[in-house]
């Protein structure tokens, strides 16, 4: 990573505060030198935000999502959509029991996990995600209120889940990770309208 930032003419990030870390980084490497300040004061020309957007078109169904299609989930439950991988930085398990709670009095209350491993052959699955499923068969949870996707759902199909949900759900530890992120899938979440139940800092 450090070879790349030696020799890159320029690199992007996703946020303003993604951009203070790298100019960090920059800094540390000796990039911003007296001539890089005469050439641009503003290191713009170094380093900019070119951030992820959203699809201009509205959400349209193209297949099944959830309800009615995964066993266990019925078209009248209230789903709540985690819509992504379980990665080292999140926190499903607080998430899980919360679920797991509420549906003592709410049955109808379910909880659907998006990406359950990462797409990547090579990329083990992670830790956190063992740990969310170990806890929900602990519970009894597992295939009654919290479902696991246990492929990986393509980007294209993303839209049927995201349009069956009720609620989504982001949930994260306050990591370094966390206050440098762009989450992308909180972007999905804003272009189908959903509610957004999150934890802060993120």
């Amino acid at each position: 990573l450090e070879r790349h930032m030696e020799i890159a003419d320029f690199a992007v990030c996703a946020s303003e505060r993604q951009r203070d870390y790298w100019l960090g980084r920059f800094c540390a490497l000796g990039r911003l030198t007296p001539f890089m300040y005469k050439f641009d004061r503003s290191f713009r020309k170094l380093i900019d935000v070119v951030p992820f957007g959203m699809p201009n078109q509205k959400p349209v169904r193209t297949g099944l999502g959830m309800k009615g299609a995964i066993p266990g989930i019925g078209q009248d439950d209230f789903v709540l959509l985690w819509g992504g991988g379980i990665w080292e930085w999140f926190d499903p398990l607080t998430v899980s029991k919360a679920v797991g709670n509420v549906s003592k009095k709410y049955s109808q209350v379910k909880l659907y996990f998006l990406g359950f491993k990462s797409p990547n052959p090579q990329v083990p699955l992670m830790e956190m995600a063992i740990r969310a499923k170990a806890l929900s068969d602990s519970l009894g949870l597992t295939d009654k209120q919290v479902f696991f996707c246990e492929t990986w759902t393509s980007y294209e199909d993303r839209v049927n889940y995201l349009l069956d949900a009720d609620v989504a759900v982001s949930a994260h530890f306050d990591l370094p990770e966390t206050r440098f992120s762009f989450r992308t899938r909180i972007l999905d979440y804003l272009w189908a309208e959903l509610p957004v139940l999150t934890t802060c800092g993120d």
